[in-house]
C-alpha cells in the first residue's frame, strides 16, 4: 500500500518492498499526475524487492535555476537533503538508487543524476522535456524566469550535460510527437558524441494514446536482467 511519508520536509508517496532490489524516485509531469498513481499499483508483479518514491513537486522545481526562501537551489537541496535523508529512511544499503519521470520529470530526473559528479543515478524517463526553451512564450513561469528564448535554451539539459568519471546509463523512449522527437533526437546526438551510454527507444502513436505502454517498457527494462542495449 502507499503510504504518505514526510523526507526532507518533502510530502512523498512511499510503496516500500525491503529487500535487495532498487528504490526508483519518480518525478512526475503535473499534467498527467492523475495518472501516475494508478500506472505505479502494479510495481509487485515485476520486481519483488524494489520500493518506490513519488515527491509531490510542482514543475517549477525543475527550473534550472529556482531557489528556495534561503537561497539555496532545489536542484541541490533534492540532491544534498532529499536523497540523503531517502538512502537513510527507505533504501537499504543494497538497493540501487534510480532516478525515474515523465515530461518535465523526466528532464529533471537527467538533470538531478547529472547535477554532482560524485553522486550520478541511473536514469530511466517517458518524453523528457529536454527542450524547454520551446515552452517560452507559453505563459509558464519559464517567461517569468528568462529574459528570452536562448536564454532557456543555454539552462537546458541539451547544453548543460557534462561528462563526469562515472557514465550513467540513460534509457529514454518518446512518442511521436514532433516536439519530443526533435528533442530526443539532439540530446541522442549530445549522448553520442561524448560517449556516455545510452538507449532511445521510440513509440508510435502520442502521449495521450500510449502513456500506460510506455510506462509499462520503462518498467519492463527496468526489471529486466539482461544488459540493457546502450548506444555509445
Amino acid at each position: 500500500m502507499w503510504q504518505r511519508q514526510q523526507i526532507a520536509q518533502i510530502p512523498c508517496d512511499v510503496l516500500n518492498y525491503p529487500g535487495n532490489g532498487r528504490t526508483i524516485v519518480f518525478l512526475d509531469d503535473p499534467t498527467i499526475e492523475q495518472l501516475v498513481p494508478t500506472s505505479l499499483q502494479w510495481p509487485a508483479t515485476w520486481a519483488a524487492g524494489t520500493s518506490w518514491v513519488v515527491p509531490d513537486l510542482a514543475h517549477t522545481c525543475w527550473i534550472p535555476d529556482l531557489t528556495t526562501s534561503g537561497g539555496v537551489t532545489l536542484e541541490d537541496h533534492f540532491i544534498n537533503e532529499f536523497l540523503s535523508e531517502l538512502q537513510t529512511s527507505v533504501t537499504s544499503s543494497t538497493q540501487v538508487l534510480i532516478l525515474s519521470g515523465v515530461g518535465i520529470g523526466g528532464q529533471a530526473a537527467i538533470r538531478l543524476s547529472n547535477a554532482q559528479p560524485t553522486r550520478q543515478f541511473d536514469t530511466y524517463t517517458i518524453n523528457p522535456a529536454l527542450d524547454l526553451h520551446l515552452w517560452y512564450g507559453l505563459e509558464t513561469t519559464l517567461d517569468e524566469r528568462y529574459p528570452n528564448p536562448e536564454a532557456v535554451r543555454q539552462a537546458s539539459m541539451t547544453v548543460q550535460f557534462r561528462v563526469h568519471a562515472r557514465l550513467p546509463k540513460i534509457w529514454f523512449c518518446t512518442t511521436e510527437e514532433e516536439y519530443y522527437l526533435v528533442s530526443a533526437t539532439r540530446f541522442c546526438e549530445k549522448l553520442t558524441a561524448l560517449g556516455v551510454p545510452h538507449h532511445w527507444e521510440r513509440i508510435s502513436g502520442t502521449f495521450e494514446e500510449n502513456y500506460f505502454l510506455a510506462v509499462q517498457k520503462m518498467l519492463v527494462v527496468m526489471g529486466s536482467q539482461t544488459r540493457l542495449p546502450l548506444q555509445t
